[in-house]
């Protein structure tokens, strides 16, 4: 995956809170997608660390396409768990290559994460 200078913008604009935080959202934004998938039945572990926004979507966009997601119901289930609107799920994919698809779950799943994470200690 080679984002444009326009994503990673983006993208650092996006976890700018990160920064603030000492990674300490990042960590539980990782554990918040573990417990995401566990309660759908599956299964993913990701590093204790946080690893870099983009190895964070290749992690999980393998792990999407090694269960086949795309062809299962099962996938429906995680994105009704995570809040992420399915249609505009389906309207991203219906001009992207198959293997594009899982990369842009991935993308929605770990910023939809994030957010939980960022609602959750901001409004405390």
């Amino acid at each position: 995956m080679n984002p444009d200078s326009n994503t990673v913008q983006e993208l650092r604009a996006f976890f700018a809170p990160l920064n603030a935080q000492n990674n300490s959202w990042a960590e539980q934004t990782l554990r918040q997608i573990e417990k995401d998938f566990t309660l759908q039945g599956l299964e993913i572990t990701l590093p204790t660390q946080s690893p870099g926004y983009l190895e964070l979507i290749k992690i999980i966009a393998s792990k999407l396409q090694s269960e086949n997601m795309l062809e299962k119901k099962q996938m429906i289930g995680l994105l009704y768990q995570m809040d992420i609107n399915e249609k505009s799920i389906k309207r991203d994919l219906d001009s992207k290559e198959i293997d594009k698809g899982y990369t842009i779950i991935a993308e929605a799943m770990i910023k939809r994460c994030f957010t939980k994470v960022y609602l959750r200690n901001t409004l405390k």
